[in-house]
């Protein structure tokens, strides 16, 4: 008599083999890593997490577009989102001046570290349900680096685009 077994996969994806079984079902992916740099910051609860704030442009229609989309996903609040047309103070506190933040999607992270582009893009998917998949195949795939070469050529281009006579549509008066 030949004893087969079933695994089964436990919440926390590990395997258990069950006796008795044919079928043989395989676990579901693991859920993607928050972090790569293996530290557990990022799988805080809402309330522990030290949090992300992002500085995007708010004049500039599609950057708000995306970001009132996030904000619509990020149900927990665990992004702050940062307005940098009306935040050139905190902007300054962070080390970043209006020209620069304004070329690229900016992020702190809760330990103070300043992140870029697609590497920023990624932090943010990491907190965001159902954006964590994608933030976990284009890291496994290697893709930060060529899309983030594909989003300074459009970010370039936006800039140039928003800014090109020198002056970009800032309100200093409504800074924080």
């Amino acid at each position: 008599m030949t004893t087969t077994t079933n695994t089964t996969c436990t919440a926390n994806n590990r395997i258990q083999a069950k006796e008795g079984s044919r079928d043989v079902q395989p676990c579901s992916p693991p859920e993607p890593p928050l972090d790569s740099g293996g530290d557990d910051t990022e799988r805080r609860t809402p309330e522990a997490n030290p949090g992300l704030t992002v500085y995007y442009d708010g004049g500039c229609p599609l950057c708000s577009k995306e970001i009132a989309h996030y904000r619509q996903v990020d149900r927990d609040q665990r992004v702050r989102w940062v307005d940098l047309t009306e935040a050139a103070d905190e902007l300054a506190e962070v080390g970043l001046d209006t020209g620069t933040a304004m070329r690229r999607l900016h992020l702190r992270k809760g330990d103070g570290r300043l992140l870029s582009g697609v590497p920023a893009f990624v932090a943010i998917w990491r907190q965001l349900p159902g954006y964590r998949v994608l933030a976990w195949v284009v890291e496994r795939l290697g893709l930060i680096r060529p899309l983030d070469w594909g989003y300074a050529q459009f970010a370039d281009w936006r800039f140039r685009r928003r800014c090109g006579d020198g002056t970009c549509a800032v309100d200093a008066r409504r800074s924080v």
